[in-house]
């Protein structure tokens, strides 16, 4: 059957035409050429395929001339015919969500991952996923110096159906590395779905496909697949992407209302580049900024503390303020692209090192981290 080109905006219409399945890749291995922002689509054998949705809304058809052997074509198979494991080992892994709040909740993750990194290491565990920046090599427990990096654990409670198989039984993980924002565009398509699969395939190379299953209102079922080119690293690299592990935090608070929070960011990253958070063990909690020409700060109080944060030492004072200066726009990052709805929100800072923020949710724990300057 001939293969079809069709853009990304056009899948939806498309598979409400067709009323079948569609296939995408959102990107293509390197070597093998496509044109851009093009995917490749399969309709289930017998459905006639219809005219497809040009840009502007106009009905076209596909390109004369686009034969189904075209040797620039990311071709993948069916579904059916998707091999679980990959070509070069045993590792598998497949899950599936359903639920309208556990299919919103990973859309939301999965954009809020995106927001803070372009390119994530999955670390496939047993019991949870967990998205960590590329080439991250942990914390430095001297200095507690690192680079600006988000680590966020989905456990498997946000899954209905949760199945993997690592390297071996001494080492029961997979890291696959992946472009962030191509997960995120592949799960907003499962925004009103009825269910969304994750499954390790191989298509000419190692892949995490995205089976998204949709409500039809003709009632034929339809289904989008997202093919995601990964990298599966090897062992060695494992030590690069650790999950963080720090000694107790000089000063542990709860935040501020979020609106409130980044609106005051927001009207301190038009004025300078650098911030000077502030925090106590009595639930107080500042945010300043000086330059030449102006001085700002902004006052909280009675945000409280986590239980935690009473175990302090004893000659150390609950009312000494701990301070750590940081750049204001990576600040500003994580306050735009959170897009979780935490249960509870912290803040958590070592004197002249390092601030820590945390999102908890259920089955979902976040947690960013920005360097001292």
């Amino acid at each position: 059957m001939p293969a079809l080109l069709i853009t990304g905006a056009e899948t939806e219409a498309f598979c409400e035409r067709a009323g079948g399945q569609v296939r995408t890749a959102l990107a293509r291995p390197p070597g093998v050429g496509s044109r851009p922002g093009a995917a490749e689509a399969r309709t289930e054998p017998g459905t006639r395929v219809p005219s497809l949705l040009g840009p502007g809304g106009r009905a076209g058809r596909a390109a004369p001339g686009t034969p189904a052997d075209r040797k620039d074509l990311w071709h993948a198979a069916s579904p059916s015919e998707a091999p679980s494991c990959l070509r070069c080992g045993v590792m598998k892994f497949r899950a599936k969500i359903t639920g309208k709040g556990r299919l919103e909740l990973f859309i939301h993750v999965s954009g809020t991952v995106a927001r803070l990194a372009k390119v994530c290491v999955l670390r496939v565990r047993p019991d949870s996923l967990c998205f960590g920046p590329a080439g991250f090599r942990g914390l430095r427990e001297a200095g507690l110096r690192c680079e600006a990096g988000l680590w966020c654990e989905v456990r498997r409670g946000a899954f209905q159906q949760f199945r993997m198989e690592g390297a071996s039984e001494d080492l029961d993980e997979i890291h696959l590395e992946l472009t962030a924002e191509h997960l995120s565009r592949a799960a907003r398509s499962a925004a009103g779905a009825s269910s969304l699969k994750l499954q390790l395939t191989h298509r000419r190379c190692p892949c995490l496909t995205v089976a998204v299953a949709l409500a039809s209102p003709l009632g034929r079922a339809r289904s989008v697949v997202h093919d995601l080119p990964v990298q599966v690293l090897p062992r060695r690299a494992w030590r690069d992407c650790p999950p963080p592990s720090l000694r107790a935090a000089d000063a542990s608070i709860h935040l501020p209302r979020w609106k409130t929070l980044r609106s005051i960011v927001e009207r301190m990253a038009n004025v300078g580049d650098h911030v000077l958070v502030e925090a106590n063990l009595r639930g107080r909690m500042t945010l300043s900024m000086e330059t030449e020409v102006v001085s700002i700060k902004s006052y909280f109080k009675n945000l409280g503390n986590p239980p935690e944060s009473a175990g302090v030492p004893p000659h150390r004072d609950p009312e000494s303020m701990v301070q750590v200066r940081i750049d204001n726009r990576k600040l500003l990052q994580f306050l735009e692209g959170q897009q979780i709805n935490p249960t509870m929100a912290l803040c958590n800072i070592w004197d002249n090192s390092l601030l820590q923020l945390v999102l908890v949710q259920e089955d979902v724990s976040l947690q960013y981290f920005i360097p001292a300057l």
